[in-house]
């Protein structure tokens, strides 16, 4: 039985695939972060890693470029997960040596053909012996490791996103009645603002809210939800999914 290992900042993302692939007589485990997982990895046996494109600290492509570089590692297949797949997302996956895309939101159809053509395609484990590993290259792997799991802080530098999606904000933003419109990443991170200011943890509401709502339109043999709308008060917030970004409007009733 292979043992799949779910990485997803989503909480309805990792229990949408852990329920499919189960469903499938897979093992899988779980885990919120990239640094969460490399902590997590020699804990039990991972035949196929699958990993969110987009997640606080190490993204799935830095991820998988770790995982390549390290010899323990470098066999497991790694599939991308992304919101917005084109042609430049495939060729960054490709780059670092990953398995595979897959679009989410994603149909069972879809998902275990990826997997079973990632599982199918791993190379075999590299073998390591005593011998083959001295004192001195033992502290070496363990601090490179310990480098790993903990790497060095890195500022946080702005993700371009395009002119089109600054022109929406705006455009929302003018519409009558809208008292605010912010555009944020799917992981929740804010990217621009306009109009009354919001609550700063406004980007996490919205991804969970769209992440569930994605998630009860996939139990249902839906491919993903629509606009979410919800009255609060004498105000109404709507949150539309544009790919791998969402456009948050708040508007009076």
């Amino acid at each position: 039985m292979s043992n799949i290992f779910v990485i997803d900042d989503s909480i309805s993302v990792r229990k949408a695939l852990e329920l499919a692939l189960k469903k499938e007589g897979l093992n899988v485990r779980t885990a919120a972060s990239a640094e969460a997982a490399l902590e997590q990895l020699d804990s039990e046996p991972t035949d196929l890693i699958i990993a969110d494109v987009i997640m606080p600290g190490l993204s799935g492509f830095e991820l998988c470029q770790k995982l390549k570089a390290d010899d323990r590692y470098r066999h497991i297949p790694l599939l991308i997960i992304s919101g917005n797949v084109d042609a430049d997302t495939r060729q960054q996956a490709h780059d670092v040596g990953a398995a595979g895309v897959l679009k989410k939101p994603f149909r069972q159809e879809e998902l275990m053909p990826a997997v079973r053509h990632a599982l199918a395609s791993a190379a075999p484990a590299p073998e390591v012996t005593a011998s083959e590993t001295p004192a001195s290259d033992t502290a070496a792997a363990e601090a490179g490791a310990a480098a790993m799991v903990n790497p060095p802080a890195v500022e946080a530098r702005p993700q371009p996103h395009g002119s089109a999606f600054s022109a929406m904000v705006d455009r929302a933003a003018q519409v009558p009645g809208v008292l605010s419109a912010v555009l944020v990443e799917r992981s929740g991170e804010v990217l621009e603002r306009r109009g009354d200011p919001l609550p700063e943890n406004i980007g996490q509401f919205a991804r969970f809210y769209m992440g569930t709502a994605d998630f009860l339109a996939g139990q249902l043999g839906e491919s993903s939800a629509g606009p979410l709308e919800l009255e609060l008060g004498s105000k109404r917030l709507t949150v539309r999914g544009l790919g791998d970004k969402l456009l948050l409007t708040l508007s009076r009733l």
